[in-house]
């Protein structure tokens, strides 16, 4: 197709600010407007739940040194019979201990479906500020005589700072 030349000019023009600033859009600024976007999304989103959990403090009064003592337990006991997740292996301890601190380790096991057991460990985190959960790790359990379901088991292994009163 021969375009004559007094045209070329103009089509050159159109082709410059028309479909050079379209090309630009589509490979490259387009992708960057969407994360942009998404980004702001989500930041909204995590203020509102931020907002949402920072009313829910309020609720649980913790003491100290509440690994020892079994509370922690109970609490989980709590959160994890609203998600459907049994609670196993309790096994509290005192890992490190220098001058007036104390630092309480425990180890819990939940079983459960994986939903289940997430929303457990997230109303845990979220709820109970003095503990902080250090490791998490799945595994799935067969059945010994190999009879019956294969089920998922979450041991999440939780630490306390704790000051004391004794040297």
């Amino acid at each position: 197709m021969n375009i004559p030349r007094k045209y070329r000019g103009i089509i050159m023009l159109g082709t410059l600010f028309i479909i050079t600033p379209v090309v630009l859009w589509y490979f490259s600024v387009r992708n960057t407007a969407s994360l942009i976007l998404e980004s702001q999304r989500l930041e909204k989103r995590i203020k509102e739940m931020s907002d949402r959990v920072d009313n829910h403090h309020d609720l649980i009064h913790l003491d100290k040194g509440i690994i020892m003592n079994g509370e922690l337990l109970t609490m989980t006991l709590q959160f994890a019979s609203k998600n459907g997740v049994s609670v196993g292996n309790y096994v509290p301890s005192v890992t490190y201990h220098q001058g007036l601190l104390e630092i309480h380790t425990t180890s819990l096991t939940l079983s459960g479906p994986f939903n289940s057991i997430l929303r457990t460990i997230y109303s845990i985190e979220t709820f109970i500020n003095s503990c902080k959960a250090t490791s998490l790790h799945f595994e799935v359990v067969s059945p010994s005589n190999g009879l019956g379901y294969e089920r998922l088991d979450a041991t999440l292994y939780m630490e306390q700072l704790i000051k004391t009163d004794i040297l």
